[in-house]
């Protein structure tokens, strides 16, 4: 979750996490290709004047010292507004929501999980896991969930066991 949620904070480190996770890849199975060229205008800090970006880390080294050195003062105080793509509760709604729906626990890990197991990687990344911990209970993430579990049934109805499209199956 907190490598994503560093590649939604800065778009350079997103595109340098995409390329060396592709490298990474232990499946080799898949493969993707990722073609792009200098970005006038972008997040290259002069507001769309047509600056180039600079260039996104090529080596797990700089993409660790691209992380260690993120502006974390977004995910400093609970407040709205803290960033351009919407406040920091849901920047962070939005990294976990992702992580959990790229979760593929049944299957080898994937380029993104080679990246972030990496030592250099999570070393760098112990500032905003520190700084998300923090938002934990802010957001009720440290409170215990109700225990469900939900079944998905894609029964036709009429049936034998035409009980509905889910239904909670934990009592």
């Amino acid at each position: 979750m907190c490598l994503e949620l560093a590649c939604r904070l800065d778009e350079r480190i997103g595109l340098g996490a995409s390329m060396l996770g592709a490298e990474l890849d232990p499946s080799r199975s898949f493969r993707s290709v990722l073609l792009f060229g200098p970005v006038a205008g972008g997040s290259g800090g002069d507001g769309g004047a047509g600056q180039v970006d600079p260039e996104p880390p090529r080596t797990v080294e700089e993409l660790a010292r691209d992380l260690a050195a993120l502006d974390l003062t977004v995910l400093d105080a609970p407040s709205p507004g803290g960033h351009p793509g919407g406040d920091t509760a849901q920047l962070l709604h939005r990294a976990l929501s992702s992580s959990v729906e790229a979760a593929m626990y049944w299957q080898e890990p994937d380029d993104q999980d080679a990246l972030a197991a990496r030592l250099e990687v999570r070393e760098a990344l112990q500032p905003l896991t520190e700084s998300v911990a923090a938002w934990a209970p802010v957001l009720g993430w440290d409170r215990p969930c109700a225990p469900q579990q939900w079944i998905l049934r894609w029964d036709r109805p009429g049936s034998a066991d035409d009980s509905g499209i889910h239904r909670d199956v934990s009592r």
